[in-house]
């Protein structure tokens, strides 16, 4: 049994809008949709501010606002995409503070057996949002029609229109609605034509509508593109008046956006429309006459208008590539803020002559969506790039010596100073315009204008990371820490990235210090107890003690040994400032209370020292004589090996077995309060750190034993017993070097839900060991793996939280988050000792230690996802591998050169070899014109060569080829100091090269519809390598995907299934096969020798291998599962560091790393038998409670699906939801999620334990 759970939440943006949800949004709300989720965010001066989201189950396509039962107020109306297509109509509320969506509404849509619509599925809603139709099948279409916030109808309507690019709501003047169709008609040609919506007959009308022209756009203006033309909804408006004075109106109309032109099409006038139906009249009148002379002549003009180019109100050429999104610019709809697919936006006015004009702003991620906030604010959604909340500004805000955007040279733009002159005049076409554009549209509309600007008038308030679409990635540890990163190729059109993702903190380094090398301990300690701000840093090693003051942010002081009290002879065991004793009067008598003092105690092996800090000689002078260890008559001298400080009490363990405690008296002398002999023990560790941090004391101690591998707490509560031991905990698996108790909750009141005291200790083989203080018992034993070097523990303080800090291989801090412990990396390795410094010239700093040298900084980002993005442009990173010998990535680019709507694509490809820890440019190899390098796999670790690093597989592209016939096999070395790229082999194949790998040293390519092993020969006389093949295997539609798996090579054929083949020698052998039409996007091995894969339709499928009755071997589908996105990569290991020597039987066993098109990253991990029984009947049972936005099924939304849908003998098996899985751990009564509904269904499994497990798989991402 596997389980899927999301380290990264999908973060493609497919749609926004900007509404109110309540009457009391003052600036409203910006309600964005990514492919699984709705969010919303309150507009405020200050920014964007999260108000809640809602997990959706399904792919979500488009929003919209529509009225609510308050008409100040909107609700939201979603699409889903197919397989599972749906309306939701969600409502938003706030109750005592907390916000949330809700369901109100929601409609199926799916019919199994309509065709999907092709070019256009979403929502167009009517100009105040009371109708909203929705396409999403070819030849109809979904009516919906809201009164008061609720559904008032709804119905489905024919569409004669097949082929549909576009819809937009026309402004009418009667009570109807009308709507504007763009299509494709059965000549191919793009046709603009109207249909009145009457939705009280709950129709469309059958003949086109009078209130626009119907009319074919012209081809030169119009070329068929990938991307289809969009209509875009104009209301009324005045035009400047006639020259007698009159008013003049516009009826408004639309825009045909996405061509080589921007056209305004008006709607017709009541005298437009009489003569319109006036000539349908006598048409039809010709059609019936009983002359077929007549009849004949009709038919001719029939089609001679059906043929009639748009005659268009206003025109203006659009100088870039497709567009991809658009929103108004004000409530007007004059002014429009226009992207296309390369992120260049602009804005586009309609004058009152009318007159279009077209201003360049400036350059954004390539946008799937924009919404107008206010104040000149844009909030832009993209698939490819960060999503960004831009303000536009009038003046050039950089770059003002180049222009804002570039422009064709044979398109006429004018000067901004231009525009005040007279706007009916137009700016004159040249020979080169007048050929390609319409001269029907030159007659009809005026050609507008283009405005030449300078700069960029854009500035970016905001951005918010997207990580789609991945297209590869890997897992590498560039600085060998021990915790893997992952590295993936992002983006698209002009935003390219790779993007280095790691878990945990970041450290932000501020000064290093390097010399001061094999420090043990650090300590840091301010003038006087109550100060705020540190003033001097003690470092101990093992020998000797250094004395740091503080002089600035580039200045720290060391003080020499005679010039301070401080012993410097010998290491520092324990430093602290603390309090001074005092007497007061109390209700009852004499109270002891503690003030403010200059006093610091030291602990070193000797004794302990009491100092005192003259503030104005700026040194520590000695007070009193201090206290040493008495000497027995024991042969071995009596020294303190362990020492723990508070504010007011001292702990100190000698060897020996023996624990003191001690504290400062009214006098200023060290009084032995308590001791306790352990005999034949010996202490490794202690801690008297108060569990409330907001006392001088400590009612425990906690002890930690050599050999036993054990902790005890002793308790101080009897003022008139001995250090009494009140509970031992379990057996450590490695001996406690550092130990240290510390409340994790913010209350110390022990009945308060927010107190959770903990002994932490760190053990001697790089783990560390948690264990919770309840009552008398210390339970819930949990280990942490931080490598193999022993752990030192510390208190520190992260953005206002405090926390403990653990350093060893790995680094690590412990703090309290959802209900439980949490361990968060540091990006710092190889740390031996780690403490907190707040002094003035390094606020809420951590300074840490290495073997050589000395980190000040800051500990940021706990729990989060740490993203280096590697910004690449124009060129866009395809494919990766990395080089663990010599730390270095090959990435495999695409360049692409923005183009024109209707202009060719022009496009290069190439290889780049770029630096594993700086993340620069190494080397590059440019492919020839007519070539794209499709595949790359890293030689490292295999036998296949000495000296090749990288194998890259390549396409040539052929002219009016159908399947690819010619591609290239290449073999680079990495040569010099430089790490330059050098072909040292290529070898053309008959196809293109889809993958790559190594097997048994061996190449693997993966060439058309075959699988072809290639042998690296080396001539070491003439010094030259050469592939040869030696292998084929031929019998699939496409192998698009290769993997291979010890000496098996799994094969994905992208039209049929999946086959496992085994390498014997030179040859290869056909293991097992798969004949269902699969159709698999990608593949990848798992343990005992199966298969995992993800299909085109959204789904995960797993296989293993099984014996047949005759003997024979073949593929059985054991899992099935619909993830419902795109899962483009699977890598085999995890996003954390394992360490399985604790934990033989492990509950999850993390397998593989996924990746998606929508920038969603998961693991996939294994579940053993005994605790896969228990989560699948919780599954259930929480399946059976919750379910999703539309009264989604959770198990029918997991249910296999493909183009059509679902099928009722399918469903989800060999998965778990782990998402859902994890919300066990918050819900409100999970108790009744255990027991089920009847007897049976009742889960074998203790809370306890199964909140253990869960907890568990939390930790895997």
């Amino acid at each position: 049994m596997k389980i899927v759970s999301t380290f990264v939440q999908p973060s493609s943006v497919t749609s926004s809008v900007k509404c109110s949800l309540t009457p009391e949004a003052e600036l409203g709300h910006l309600v964005v949709a990514k492919a699984s989720c709705i969010e919303v965010s309150s507009i405020t001066a200050e920014g964007l501010n999260h108000e809640c989201s809602l997990e959706i189950w399904g792919r979500v396509l488009s929003v919209k606002a529509v009225p609510a039962k308050d008409p100040s107020a909107s609700n939201l109306l979603v699409l889903l995409d197919h397989p599972h297509p749906k309306l939701l109509l969600l409502g938003y509320k706030t109750q005592d503070g907390v916000s949330a969506l809700s369901t109100l509404w929601h409609s199926d849509l799916q019919d199994r057996y309509a065709r999907h619509a092709e070019f256009f599925t979403g929502i167009v809603t009517s100009a105040f949002g009371e109708v909203a139709v929705v396409s999403c099948y070819v030849g109809k279409l979904k009516v919906i029609a809201f009164n008061e916030g609720k559904v008032s109808n709804e119905f489905d309507v024919i569409l004669p229109e097949l082929n549909l690019l576009s819809l937009a709501f026309v402004e009418t003047d009667t009570e109807t609605y009308t709507l504007a169709i763009l299509h494709i008609d059965h000549l191919r040609r793009v046709q603009l034509l109207a249909r009145d919506l009457d939705i009280g007959d709950a129709d469309l009308s059958i003949t086109p509508s009078r209130h626009l022209q119907r009319a074919i756009l012209a081809s030169s203006s119009f070329p068929d593109t990938d991307n289809p033309l969009v209509l875009v909804p104009v209301p009324s408006f005045s035009l400047r008046p006639s020259p007698s004075g009159e008013d003049v109106q516009c009826l408004g109309g639309v825009f045909v956006l996405g061509g080589r032109k921007i056209i305004f099409v008006e709607a017709a006038t009541i005298d437009q429309q009489h003569r319109e139906k006036g000539k349908e009249k006598r048409q039809q009148q010709r059609k019936s006459s009983t002359s077929e002379r007549v009849q004949r002549q009709a038919k001719q003009k029939e089609k001679e208008r059906e043929a009639k180019k748009v005659k268009s109100k206003a025109a203006v050429k659009w100088p870039w590539s497709e567009v991809t999104a658009w929103c108004p610019a004000d409530d007007d709809g004059r002014r429009f803020f226009i992207g296309d697919i390369f992120g260049r936006l602009s804005m586009l006015t309609i004058t009152d002559t009318p007159e279009l004009i077209l201003l360049p702003i400036g350059e954004i991620s390539a946008p799937t969506t924009l919404s107008y906030l206010s104040s000149q604010v844009l909030y832009v959604g993209s698939h490819t790039g960060d999503a960004q909340i831009l303000r536009i500004h009038a003046t050039a805000q950089s770059d003002i010596d180049r222009d804002t955007l570039p422009i064709p040279s044979g398109i006429t733009t004018v000067h901004p100073t231009s525009l005040s002159a007279d706007p009916r005049s137009s700016p004159s076409l040249d020979d080169d315009d007048i050929e390609m554009e319409s001269v029907d549209d030159k007659k009809a509309g005026k050609a507008g204008k283009i405005v030449a600007l300078k700069g960029t008038h854009i500035e970016v308030l905001d951005r918010f990371r997207n990580l789609a679409p991945i297209l590869d990635a890997v897992l590498a540890d560039t600085d060998e820490s021990g915790q893997p990163q992952i590295v993936t190729c992002s983006g698209g059109a002009n935003t390219g990235a790779l993007n280095v993702i790691r878990t945990g903190a970041d450290f932000q380094e501020l000064a290093v210090l390097k010399e001061f090398p094999n420090v043990a301990r650090i300590f840091s300690i301010r003038n006087s107890f109550e100060e705020q701000s540190d003033t001097h840093i003690i470092l101990s090693t093992l020998h000797e003690s250094h004395i740091l003051r503080i002089d600035g942010r580039d200045t720290l002081t060391r003080l020499e040994s005679g010039s301070s009290a401080l012993a410097t002879d010998q290491p520092t065991l324990a430093l602290a400032n603390v309090a001074r004793r005092v007497q007061r009067t109390g209700p009852t008598g004499p109270v002891s209370a503690y003030a403010d003092s200059a006093y610091v105690v030291q602990i070193t092996p000797k004794g302990i020292n009491l100092l005192e800090f003259d503030t104005i000689l700026g040194v520590f002078n000695r007070v009193g004589a201090g206290w040493t260890p008495e000497q027995g008559s024991s042969k071995r001298p009596r020294e303190i090996v362990a020492a723990s400080v508070n504010a007011s009490q001292f702990v100190v363990a000698l060897n020996g077995g023996t624990i003191i405690l001690l504290n400062l008296g009214f006098d200023g002398m060290l009084n032995v309060v308590k001791s306790r002999e352990f005999p034949g023990r010996e202490i490794s560790a202690v801690s008297c750190a108060p569990l409330d941090s907001s006392k001088a004391y400590t009612s425990y101690i906690a002890v930690a034993f050599w050999g036993e591998n054990n902790v005890q707490l002793l308790s101080l509560k009897d003022q008139h017993s001995l250090l009494e031991p009140f509970c031992t905990s379990p057996s450590l698996p490695a001996l406690p070097c550092s130990v240290i108790l510390h409340n994790f909750g913010t209350v110390a009141k022990s009945k308060d839900p927010n107190f959770h005291p903990y002994v932490v200790v760190g053990l001697a083989d790089g783990s560390v060991a948690t264990l919770s203080i309840q009552g008398k018992e210390l339970k819930e034993l949990k280990l942490f793996p931080l490598g193999a070097a022993p752990v030192s523990l510390n208190v520190t303080e992260v953005d206002g939280r405090r926390m403990v800090f653990a350093s060893g291989s790995r680094t690590a801090v412990f703090y309290w988050e959802r209900q439980r412990l949490m361990q968060s990396s540091v990006m710092m390795k190889d740390v031996a000792f780690g403490a907190s410094l707040n002094a003035t010239h390094f606020p809420s700093c951590q300074i840490l230690a290495t073997s050589s040298s000395l980190h000040i900084g800051q500990i940021r980002g706990i729990d989060k996802m740490q993203v280096r993005s590697v910004k690449l442009g124009m060129q866009v990173p395809r494919r990766i591998a990395y080089h663990s010998g010599y730390n270095v990535f090959g990435v495999v680019c695409t360049n692409v050169v923005p183009h024109r709507v209707g202009e060719s694509e022009m496009s290069g490809s190439s290889f780049n070899l770029i630096d594993g820890v700086m993340m620069t440019d190494l080397s590059q190899f440019n492919c020839e014109t007519d070539e794209d390098v499709t595949a790359v796999k890293s030689l490292s670790g295999s036998s296949i060569s000495a000296s090749a690093a990288f194998c890259v597989g390549t396409l040539r592209a052929q002219v009016g080829e159908r399947e690819p016939s010619l591609g290239r096999l290449l073999l680079f070395e990495i040569s010099g100091p430089a790490k330059d790229l050098k072909l040292i082999s290529s070898r053309e194949v008959d196809g293109c090269v889809y993958a790559i790998d190594a097997v048994n040293g061996l190449i693997a390519a993966a060439v058309n519809t075959s699988v072809d092993l290639y042998a690296v020969i080396h001539d070491e006389e003439s010094e030259s390598t050469t592939l040869k093949r030696v292998a084929r295997w031929n019998h699939n539609y496409f192998v698009t995907s290769l993997v291979a798996k010890d000496d098996r090579l799994i094969v994905g054929d992208g039209i049929s299934s999946v086959s496992v083949l085994q390498v014997k020698g030179h040859g290869l052998e056909t293991i097992a096969r798969d004949y269902t039409p699969l159709w698999p996007q990608c593949v990848e091995g798992v343990k005992d020798k199966g298969v995992i894969g993800a299909n085109v339709d959204c789904n995960l499928f797993t296989f293993s291998i099984a014996d047949t009755d005759g003997g024979r071997k073949r593929l059985e589908r054991n899992g099935y599962y619909h993830i419902g996105d795109v899962v483009t990569k699977f890598i085999p290991g995890s996003l954390s560091v394992q360490d399985t020597q604790h934990d033989l039987n492990q509950t999850f066993e993390p397998e593989h790393v996924f990746f998606t098109s929508s920038g969603r990253i998961g693991v996939v991990a294994h579940v053993s038998e005994d605790v896969a029984l228990a989560l699948t009947d919780l599954q259930r049972n929480m399946a059976a409670v919750i379910v999703g936005p539309g009264d989604v099924n959770h198990s029918k939304w997991h249910t296999p699906s493909n183009a059509r849908g679902t099928s009722d003998a399918d469903q989800a098996v060999g998965f778990l939801d782990g998402d859902f899985l994890e919300q066990f751990l918050t819900y409100d009564n999970p108790d009744t999620l255990l027991k089920g509904k009847s007897r049976p269904e009742r889960v074998r499994m203790e809370r306890e334990k199964m909140e253990e497990v869960l907890e568990k798989l939390q930790s895997l991402h």
